[in-house]
């Protein structure tokens, strides 16, 4: 008897419809992926799985229904799968269902040949791991739902193509021959009617085959015969000679064929043309008769027929190889019982529990199951053998072939009365990773429940509608705001209550942005702590969302930042404020003039700035320190805040420079009067570490007109300021048309600047410097003009304070030492060329470097370049001077001082600088040689200069007597007019080649 059910239960694998049966009560979903991605077959029970119709799933892209965040990784997976790289991608991943939701699977592919040739394609098994998936994340246990998954299929007739294709080029030679043409012929439509291709073809001995000429031909060439055959008629050509003007298409195509006569006949399908077949006369004209025409046509319907039952054959062929995969390769495990309980048959893509099928065809299903489990799955047997069509899923243990037990899950389907089933389908499938996944589950909701507590803020899950009901709040929220998490779970204390009246608004705008744009949500607000403190709280977090894309829930986190925030405040007041004196900032003066102007506007009342310029207060820090000067500063700080009114506002915004802010004034007198009481207040000396230290400023006003911005009225009273100074010290000016001029003229002699710096308009004009004995030229000393572009060539004492104001003395500065040591690299040797340094230059860090690469790239003797330095350059940072110079005179230049006797250096002071030459300033030539007390000054700067072993050189010689009078105070170089201007480079040259003859 078992043997007899066996032998039915494997013959039934042949039979469609019991494969269809075992297949609709499968309960995993089973889908054929061709190799473009597209599914070409799927099981009912993956279309239930996706709440799709019978059949919608066939020709959807498979990728499309996959989670747009699992494409990349399931997608890598496949192609390492289809490459050989490993043995199926028995991948996770979530597929879009009918309703728009997620179903998490499993998608599992066999271990063999990655793509199967008889169903042209991926074979996957879809295993619904919603329940697991959901248990995980969600921390639910909802239970997957499983069907008995059987396999259906459908065997058709199988129709080899090449016999197809020899029957058709029989047919037609059949056909050529009995009609006695040259050619006879099929043709293909495309399904769009567009295109037509000749695929058969024969032709009658001596007769020019055309097929390789007639591939893709395109219909619109041909539209009579085109509308013919659609239609669904004949066409019949007696004589192509003879055919109408509206066949002139048709007409040249066929005189390049040779044909004189031709007949073709539609093959239709479904009232659509598909093709068809046709005959050529080239030889001579043809008349066919009916009788040849009815041969054509019943050629054409055979031909119709063929080809709709080899492919109809061919489709039922794919059809049942792939209900067989599905069956024979489902990823669970699959047995049919007889009414005994007997296993008569099993399928699936791996045997069952590791017995093969026919070990244990003829057992009982109670022999494998644990005995603690026979209750249960006795019960669900007996019901089914009672007339129950289902039964499960139900856990229970399975003994395996090596005597252990495995936990799986079951589902039945009672399909005894089936005929072509006859039994009870039972599908199980192995759980023991769901098992393993729950019980790290359970470990993980502990080390959750852990992280949560340990959390420095407080986690909470909340609606995501005011008044913001809470769910959940971690017991962190007590040190957060004084209240108990079991206070805000009962609702006896409300959150959003806490939260400061000024910023209840603003939270609720950022909540409801956040939430319009699903993106998470940081939000920082102050509230009220129980012990009547402030503090402020970040709460950051994200909310979830219905079906219908509504917020349900916020999850979040709310951290303390009040010591962060003090800090923010501290470090805004000091981004503000002075560190030394405490009062405000550039910034914050520019802020608050800014809005005093903008109040002006409205009413009408005055806005002036004072600028102030602690007069040598350079003395006070060399004389007595910098912690000194700093005492004065913090002192004349206070003193001056003293004299302001409460709508004042003064800054330090440098050293020693202080700006004031004259709000509100009635008059813009009111601004002198200020100044006045400031120069007052300064009459009294200040008490610095036990000195008594007298103070004055100088003070520049500027008061606002119309459209005057902030900056401008400090630019202004800083140019007031500086005229002050120049004019004295100790004393104000107002900022007035004619240095509204003046600023106006520096500031467009600076623009012009950098473009003359960028267009390469300065130059270099060389002045010799002569042996005056001699009278002959030993160096040159390189000054900078200015070639402007409308005004012609200017000197520097016409641009080069703005240059210094401007700061652009730097690059400017770095351009003549570039054109200097182009010019040295050219000069003949031993002429030296000098170049003077600006106070600004010699402060700059990279000066040095930069001379170095900048004599270097021109390929200069830095033995032969001379830099001149003022004595007052020297004096404004003694100690920066002495470093600096002593780099530069191992770089191996020259060092000379310029002007010398004007400054303030003592003779231990310029023992002490590392230079080579001293120059005489012009202003002590003037007397020289009239007995005077110049020949007494140049005398001992002369001999000062030799007694310390420099050389010296006289500037500014307009006459003969001057240079004999140098010459017999021991002088033996100079430069002046009485030899040479300063003229371009060429002249230069030449002047090095005259003769001292030449030479006053």
């Amino acid at each position: 008897m078992a043997d007899s059910e066996a032998a039915r239960a494997r013959d039934n694998l042949s039979d469609p419809e019991f494969l269809e049966l075992l297949l609709a009560h499968a309960h995993d979903g089973l889908a054929v992926i061709d190799p473009g991605g597209a599914i070409v077959a799927s099981t009912p029970s993956l279309d239930r799985m996706l709440g799709h119709g019978a059949g919608d799933l066939v020709g959807v892209d498979g990728l499309s229904l996959i989670h747009p965040d699992d494409i990349e990784h399931v997608a890598l997976r496949l192609a390492e799968y289809v490459s050989g790289s490993n043995d199926g991608p028995d991948v996770r991943t979530r597929l879009r269902r009918a309703d728009g939701t997620y179903a998490h699977v499993e998608l599992v592919a066999p271990d063999f040949a990655p793509i199967n040739d008889e169903v042209g394609g991926i074979i996957l098994t879809v295993r619904d791991v919603t329940q697991r998936r959901e248990a995980e994340e969600a921390l639910r246990d909802v239970r997957i739902l499983h069907e008995a998954v059987a396999a259906i299929a459908a065997c058709f007739v199988d129709a080899d193509p090449d016999s197809v294709d020899q029957g058709i080029n029989h047919a037609l030679s059949l056909l050529g021959d009995a009609a006695a043409v040259d050619r006879a012929y099929f043709f293909s439509v495309t399904e769009d009617l567009t295109m037509m291709t000749n695929t058969h073809e024969w032709c009658a001995p001596g007769i020019t085959a055309e097929i390789s000429t007639l591939q893709a031909v395109d219909l619109s060439s041909m539209p009579r015969w085109r509308d013919t055959l659609v239609r669904g008629h004949s066409v019949h050509i007696r004589r192509v000679s003879e055919l109408e003007a509206d066949w002139g298409p048709e007409r040249a195509e066929f005189e390049r064929q040779g044909i004189r006569s031709v007949v073709a006949v539609p093959l239709m399908n479904a009232g659509r043309l598909r093709g068809f077949v046709g005959m050529d006369s080239v030889v001579r004209d043809r008349t066919w008769d009916d009788d040849t025409l009815r041969m054509l046509r019943a050629v054409v319907s055979l031909l119709a027929s063929l080809l709709a039952r080899c492919e109809a054959q061919r489709e039922a062929d794919v059809h049942e190889a792939r209900y067989r995969a599905l069956v024979q390769h489902s990823s669970d495990t699959i047995v049919l019982l007889d009414r005994d309980g007997r296993l008569i048959f099993s399928a699936g893509r791996s045997t069952p529990l590791g017995f093969t099928p026919a070990r244990i065809t003829g057992m009982h299903a109670m022999e494998f199951v644990h005995p603690d489990d026979h209750f249960v799955a006795g019960r669900a047997l007996q019901d089914l053998l009672n007339g129950a069509q289902h039964a499960g899923p139900f856990e229970m243990r399975l003994r395996d072939a090596e005597e252990n037990w495995v936990p799986v899950e079951v589902v039945a389907s009672n399909l005894l009365e089936n005929r072509a089933v006859g039994g009870i389908i039972v599908g199980f499938r192995d759980i023991r990773e769901r098992i393993r996944a729950e019980s790290e589950l359970r470990a993980s909701e502990a080390r959750l429940r852990t992280l949560v507590k340990n959390i420095p803020g407080a986690v909470y899950r909340c609606e995501a509608s005011p008044p913001y009901a809470d769910e959940f709040i971690s017991d962190a929220v007590f040190a957060l705001t004084g209240y108990s998490a079991e206070q805000f779970l009962t609702d006896e204390v409300l959150y959003d209550d806490l939260i400061l009246p000024g910023h209840r608004g603003r939270t609720d705008v950022e909540l409801e942005d956040a939430l319009r744009a699903r993106r998470p949500f940081v939000i920082e607000y102050p509230i009220r702590h129980r012990d009547g403190s402030v503090r402020w709280i970040v709460e950051q977090g994200q909310a979830s969302y219905d079906a219908d894309g509504e917020p349900v829930w916020l999850d979040g986190v709310m951290f303390d930042v009040t010591e962060r925030k003090q800090l923010e405040d501290r470090l805004a007041h000091d981004a503000a404020h002075d560190p030394l004196t405490g009062m405000p900032n550039r910034t914050l003066l520019l802020e608050t003039l800014d809005a005093a102007l903008k109040r002006a506007a409205r009413t009408h009342l005055h806005v002036g700035v004072l600028f102030l310029d602690l007069d040598r207060f350079k003395l006070v820090n060399d004389a007595l320190g910098h912690a000194a000067g700093d005492d004065l500063l913090i002192a004349f700080a206070q003193r001056l805040q003293g004299v302001l009114r409460s709508s004042d506002l003064a800054a330090r915004t440098g050293g020693d420079e202080f700006v004031v802010v004259c709000t509100d004034m009635e008059s813009p007198v009111d601004a002198e009067h200020l100044a006045h009481r400031i120069a007052l207040t300064l009459g009294t000396p200040f008490d610095v570490r036990g000195r008594e230290v007298f103070v004055t400023a100088s003070i520049g006003i500027a008061v606002a007109e119309d459209h005057t911005t902030g900056g401008e009225l400090v630019r202004y009273s800083d140019a007031a300021a500086y005229r002050a100074k120049e004019r004295g010290r100790n004393r104000y000016e107002v900022f007035d048309q004619a240095l509204r001029a003046a600023t106006a003229a520096a500031l467009e002699t600076e623009t012009a600047l950098h473009r003359a710096l960028a267009e390469d308009q300065l130059l270099l004009h060389y002045q010799p410097i002569i042996d005056l004995a001699h009278r002959h030229a030993v160096g040159f000393e390189a000054l900078v003009r200015w070639e402007h572009p409308r005004r012609g060539l200017l000197g520097p004492d016409q641009f080069l304070a703005a240059a210094e104001a401007s700061g652009l003395i730097v690059p400017i500065g770095c351009r003549v030492v570039e054109m200097a040591s182009e010019a040295l690299s050219r000069l003949d040797a031993p002429y030296t060329l000098a170049v003077n340094l600006s106070p600004r230059e010699l402060a700059q860090p990279d000066l040095v470097d930069r001379i170095r690469a900048t004599l270097s790239n021109a390929g200069a003797d830095p033995t032969r370049l001379c830099l001149e330095i003022t004595e007052s350059a020297l004096l404004e940072d003694a100690d920066l001077a002495l470093a600096t110079l002593g780099q530069l005179k191992d770089a191996g230049v020259l060092l000379a001082i310029d002007d010398f006797g004007t400054g303030y250096s003592s003779l231990n002071y310029l023992r002490r600088l590392p230079v080579d030459i001293v120059k005489i300033d012009r202003s002590f030539l003037a007397e020289l040689g009239r007995g005077g007390a110049g020949d007494t000054i140049i005398a001992g700067i002369i001999g000062l200069t030799l007694g310390l072993g420099l050389e010296v050189v006289a500037e500014g010689i307009e006459h003969p007597e001057q240079a004999a009078a140098l010459l017999e105070l021991g002088c033996t170089r100079g430069q002046g007019f009485l030899y040479s201007r300063p003229v371009s480079y060429d002249d230069a040259v030449a002047y090095q080649t005259g003769s001292s003859a030449q030479l006053p």
